[in-house]
């Protein structure tokens, strides 16, 4: 079993349906050096049971006590990860440490962040937050660390427009439907359009090589408008704010993680397309069980969503007919 759901063969596939002249070889070469799950699954464990231990000791010797200590520990700790990202990149082991030692890293570099937003000010605290893990996922080379990086990035920016022009007090916090509504068009819509941009150039960037990056990212984007919908809602119900979403969230968040599927199915991802679909369901259960709409209304939208996926199954089945038509004619030719 391989443990990479998009290696050089799918590559090689998109490549060659969308006209481009290729090394098959070259492609090929992402398939090497697989290695069986379980095999994976010990060298991950053992990686991180050695990172936990190498972690407690760091922590009892240095100790930091202020934000500006945790700060550039954190920073050393990054450039330990980017490095052994770099020099070790086919030592999975190496690579399990490194993406340990990132993640303790990066928890650390919240403290001063957070100190310098202020507990005033949460939508400055996310933007820093977005903006550091950006660039993470940008540079650090891992391809598991580029999707949570992109992932926490594009959670960070939904809760920077949550949170616009608030602070955490929820007493004092003026919110209404509209403005509801408006944040959450302004989180997903972006990460909606980037994804469809990035499907409809596929061809095109993994032929100029930028794949190792853009992959991990539409991966990312996949989960985030999957997933994201279904967090606000239950981060509504904490801040007392579910009176102004009603049934409106759910409905939009089965959207998006009907159109997460769609992307994921594009992508070739059945994991993706799983979880996609598994957050669909979530937010159906959480319309079940939305206030403010009678037994008829749920069950009226629950129809048309069932409809919506139902059609959606066809167009995927009719879409992969005419694929695999145009491969054998192609390969005829």
């Amino acid at each position: 079993m391989s443990t990479n759901a998009n290696t050089g063969r799918d590559w090689l596939e998109v490549l060659r349906g969308a006209g481009h002249a290729v090394d098959a070889t070259a492609l090929m070469a992402a398939d090497a050096g697989e290695r069986p799950w379980y095999l994976t699954l010990i060298l991950a464990l053992s990686a991180w049971f050695s990172a936990v231990f190498l972690l407690f000791f760091v922590a009892l010797a240095v100790r930091p006590e202020s934000p500006g200590a945790a700060g550039v520990i954190a920073i050393l700790l990054l450039v330990i990860a980017a490095l052994l990202m770099v020099q070790a990149r086919h030592v999975f082991f190496l690579q399990q440490v490194a993406f340990a030692l990132s993640l303790t890293a990066q928890g650390l570099m919240c403290w001063p962040m957070f100190e310098y937003a202020g507990d005033q000010q949460p939508s400055l605290f996310f933007a820093q937050l977005f903006a550091f893990q950006l660039l993470l996922g940008l540079l650090l080379p891992y391809r598991v660390h580029r999707v949570l990086s992109f992932l926490f990035a594009a959670t960070a920016w939904t809760c920077a427009v949550r949170f616009w022009d608030q602070n955490w007090d929820t007493s004092t916090r003026a919110i209404s439907f509209a403005s509801t509504h408006i944040r959450m068009g302004i989180a997903i819509f972006p990460m909606l359009a980037l994804l469809t941009l990035l499907l409809q150039r596929e061809a095109d960037w993994i032929a100029e090589g930028y794949a190792v990056v853009m992959r991990p990212l539409m991966q990312a984007l996949v989960i985030a408008v999957a997933l994201l919908p279904g967090i606000l809602f239950l981060s509504a119900e904490f801040f007392g704010e579910l009176k102004y979403m009603s049934s409106s969230v759910p409905i939009i968040g089965i959207v998006c993680a009907l159109f997460g599927a769609v992307a994921a199915y594009q992508l070739r991802t059945n994991w993706l397309m799983a979880f996609a679909f598994a957050c669909a369901f979530f937010n159906l259960l959480s319309l079940y069980y939305a206030l403010g709409n009678s037994l008829l209304q749920k069950s009226a939208w629950a129809v048309a969503i069932g409809v919506l996926a139902l059609l959606l199954s066809f167009a995927l089945g009719r879409s992969r007919t005419e694929s695999a038509v145009s491969q054998q004619n192609s390969g005829a030719l």
